[in-house]
């Protein structure tokens, strides 16, 4: 940087989380992250299936997402896997890939998990692709499209980003899939 650094800034022990993608990690970053202070990174994983990666054009290869896992854990760093279940096209094989990926991870990996469900926010490809087959044109701007519970504070947009089981857009079910298909994904995070 063509500065150096003071003495009092060389003793601080600074941690830091950060987000990245499985296929940006390599053994050499991330031991050089893991000197720096940081201690967990957050991985947008997605899904664990091939056919949902694919049709959410995620473009990331099973084995980079294995690698990834098995890097970290090396590396001591902490993981945090974002899992979304319950796409359109989902069917229970689909959440089980994902489910099975999740219950062979090592138990002393501290991994934890964020599950979501799909929501097809305005503008992006899952709204234009499905609004009309759905038709949930314009649901943002319907008195119940968000949660009203303020729990901790939290307004709605944050609200949905929480890790909660019993969880707001599930209920909203946006692509009607029938009771039983709901139920399989709620037992779904709950398993995992």
């Amino acid at each position: 940087l063509g500065f150096a650094v003071p003495p009092f800034l060389r003793k601080l022990e600074m941690t830091w989380d950060c987000d990245s993608r499985v296929d940006t990690v390599t053994s050499e970053l991330l031991q050089k992250m893991k000197q720096a202070g940081c201690r967990r990174i957050y991985y947008g994983m997605e899904s664990y299936d091939p056919e949902t990666l694919n049709r959410i054009s995620k473009e990331t290869p099973i084995q980079k997402i294995d690698d990834a896992i098995r890097l970290t854990y090396q590396s001591g760093i902490e993981m945090m896997c974002y899992l979304i279940l319950g796409w359109p096209w989902e069917t229970p094989a689909h959440i089980n890939n994902t489910i099975r990926f999740v219950e062979r991870l090592p138990t002393n990996t501290k991994i934890q998990h964020g599950y979501f469900v799909p929501t097809p926010y305005p503008g992006t490809v899952l709204y234009e692709q499905y609004r009309d087959e759905y038709g949930f044109q314009k649901w943002w701007l319907k008195p119940d499209a968000f949660e009203k519970r303020f729990e901790n504070g939290y307004m709605p947009y944050f609200r949905v980003n929480m890790f909660y089981l019993d969880h707001f857009y599930l209920k909203q079910n946006y692509f009607k899939r029938d009771r039983a298909f709901q139920r399989f994904v709620q037992k779904a995070f709950e398993r995992v």
